[in-house]
């Protein structure tokens, strides 16, 4: 079994010498640190001024040595005069441009004859003369004028990487901190020789103290005969044991006489209410009949030709039943539940069809009360619990929730979260106050109903909710606020993905059948290979047809292949070199006229939500949730028809 830091420092940072020796070692560990810190700054600022100082007079040194070159348009030469820095440490590029900013000469030949437009560039060209220099993805850009006659002729420009600078910086950083490792041993070692004899009767008197807390009070302390505060401490401390072991025996004494009486007590509660229980769950069947037979009647008798009083008496009679009908349907709900009669079956299924259903039943109560009852489901979730259990304890809460609003509504909702389901009731009703939220989960409790109006229920549902919920394997929460209304919610497993997949197979293809295909063709432009390749699979396998390639070159090469022009652009933000996503859907639209172009950043940065709303492009976020991709699609596809 692996320990964890804590479990060998918390001794140390508990016990006075592990504190002084904590204390020292973090008191060496801060000044190295801060000396390191100070030594690895200066060096730092140090190497990166020489290297300034290296950049610009290179720059300087070419200028000097170009103008006769330059003047004459003479490639060679200046090629040679640039090719005499390569030897030069650091080098990253070495540019001689003439008065147009065309690059005339280069230690990299893909440049030659370029117009460089880069930030770096324009950065460079707007400084002020003689003091061209910055510094760019740690590299440090200097350049130089060419002049001749009093007249600026052309530009030098060379780039030095800072990569060894930093390379030098972190072997300078690991010695420091190597240094320090030193230094903290070295003062921890000093510290524990210091107080190991001062702590040494303590350690011995909280050893003891240890015992005594895991109930070892035959605990033997050498007598201490020493006179300074130790010695008094260790005296007291064996007075105070010997009395505390005195008192446990007798207090032992004392509760097992107790725990005997009580335990004899409660098994004749446990077996005379399991008799009630297994009474009552027994007894089911033989107390609805009559009492069936006898609501049966009240209503038969409210629908006979009746004088006026005689149907005011019926109606009281009906409404009386009722009650009583619910009444005892909840008390032998209860006792099945306490028999340990009802027990879970759990079942794969759709959890959309089940939530569907009981918005569809308690839509008409809903508007006769002049509520909206509403539906949100987060996707097609599938359940491994009992459909029937959950069924009831969501028709609890939802008629709670239509009973106790006045005006708003009740929201069913269900997301997911991680392998679980959590399963919504949200109502604006009355709400509940913060210390009666766990009264309402017991029996017989409600809070808005002093008159005990039995049209309000009989505050048994909850508590049958928490039961059926434990018996799930879950249990009901609740957060609310008086005045705003309430949330009861659970969470249920999701079933593994085979079980799923069979639950979808048993049903049809419904849900496949309802989702249609697609049509068109869409154009991918990703550097990923991998998200290239999952990104065209999924629209191709939607009935698109695709377009790939990991620059807008090459799948615009695609299409042409293809003879065919794109209905839709995906492009990803970052590409490789200079192109982005932006670049690319310009020049999409360039070749293919005002297509739709979808982007697709994982940073959805200010800057970028402007470039793409200025140019009507759409954005979405990675990861991408293919039914919000494929909505897009749909919806792009069809304004292209």
């Amino acid at each position: 079994m692996k320990s964890s830091p804590a479990t060998w420092f918390g001794p140390l940072l508990h016990s006075i010498r592990g504190r002084i020796i904590a204390g020292v070692m973090l008191l060496f560990a801060l000044l190295m640190g801060i000396v390191v810190w100070d030594m690895t700054r200066r060096q730092h600022d140090f190497m990166q001024q020489q290297l300034a100082r290296q950049g610009a007079g290179l720059a300087r040194t070419l200028a000097v040595n170009a103008p006769s070159w330059l003047l004459s348009n003479d490639v060679n030469g200046l090629g040679e005069l640039v090719g005499s820095l390569a030897s030069t440490p650091n080098l990253q590029l070495a540019l001689i441009l003439d008065a147009d900013g065309r690059v005339r000469a280069s230690s990299d030949e893909t440049l030659f004859n370029l117009v460089l437009n880069d930030e770096p560039s324009r950065r460079l060209m707007q400084a002020r003369p003689g003091n061209r220099q910055i510094w760019h993805d740690d590299m440090v850009d200097s350049m130089a004028e060419i002049v001749t006659g009093g007249r600026v002729i052309g530009h030098t420009r060379v780039i030095l990487t800072g990569l060894p600078v930093e390379a030098e910086l972190q072997q300078i950083t690991r010695s420091g901190i190597r240094y320090t490792l030193l230094a903290i041993v070295l003062g921890g070692i000093v510290a524990w020789l210091v107080v190991r004899t001062m702590t040494r009767r303590l350690a011995r008197l909280s050893d003891a103290a240890d015992r005594i807390a895991a109930g070892q009070l035959d605990v033997s302390i050498a007598d201490d005969s020493g006179r300074d505060e130790v010695a008094r401490l260790t005296r007291d401390f064996a007075l105070m044991v010997q009395r505390i072991a005195t008192a446990q025996r007798e207090l032992r004494q004392q509760v097992g006489t107790a725990t005997a009486e009580l335990r004899r007590r409660k098994e004749e509660a446990e077996a005379a209410n399991a008799a009630k229980s297994r009474f009552l769950a027994a007894a089911s069947h033989d107390l609805r009949q009559p009492m069936h037979a006898l609501g049966l009647f009240a209503s038969r008798l409210s629908h006979m030709p009746l004088d006026h009083e005689a149907r005011g008496v019926a109606r009281y009679i009906e409404s009386s039943v009722s009650a009583l009908q619910d009444l005892l349907d909840t008390l032998l709900d209860i006792s099945r539940i306490d028999a340990g009669l009802v027990v879970a079956k759990p079942l794969t299924f759709e959890l959309g069809d089940l939530l569907a259903r009981l918005h569809f039943d308690l839509a008409e109560t809903a508007q006769r009360r002049g509520l909206q009852l509403r539906l949100r489901c987060g996707g097609a979730l599938h359940l491994h619990t009992d459909a029937l259990l959950l069924e009831r304890i969501l028709l609890n809460l939802l008629g709670n929730a239509l009973r106790y609003t006045q005006r708003g509504g009740v929201l069913l909702a269900c997301r997911r979260r991680g392998d679980m389901a959590r399963i919504e009731v949200r109502d604006t009703g009355i709400g509940i106050a913060a210390e009666a939220q766990q009264a309402i989960f017991e029996e017989y409790v409600q809070l808005d109903n002093p008159e005990r109006d039995r049209g309000k229920g009989l505050g048994l549902g909850l508590s049958i909710c928490q039961r059926l919920a434990h018996l799930l394997g879950t249990s009901l929460q609740l957060r609310s606020m008086p005045g705003r209304g309430s949330v009861f919610w659970l969470d249920l497993p999701l079933a593994p993905q085979d079980q799923a997949a069979a639950a979808m197979a048993a049903s049809g293809d419904v849900i496949r059948d309802s989702i249609g295909s697609l049509s068109g063709s869409v154009l991918v432009v990703d550097d990923d290979p991998l998200v290239l390749a999952s990104t065209a699979g999924l629209v191709s396998s939607w009935g698109c047809r695709t377009f790939v390639g990991p620059s807008v070159a090459a799948a615009m090469s695609e299409c042409d292949r293809a003879g065919e022009r794109p209905d839709v652009a995906i492009c990803d933000y970052r590409l490789r070199g200079l192109e982005n996503g932006i670049t690319a859907a310009v020049a999409l639209r360039h070749r293919y006229g005002d297509i739709p172009v979808l982007l697709v950043s994982g940073d959805l940065g200010d800057k970028l939500q402007q470039e793409a709303a200025r140019h009507g492009f759409a954005l979405l976020a990675k990861p991408l949730k293919p039914a919000r991709l494929r909505s897009l699609l749909r919806s792009l596809l069809a304004a292209q028809e």
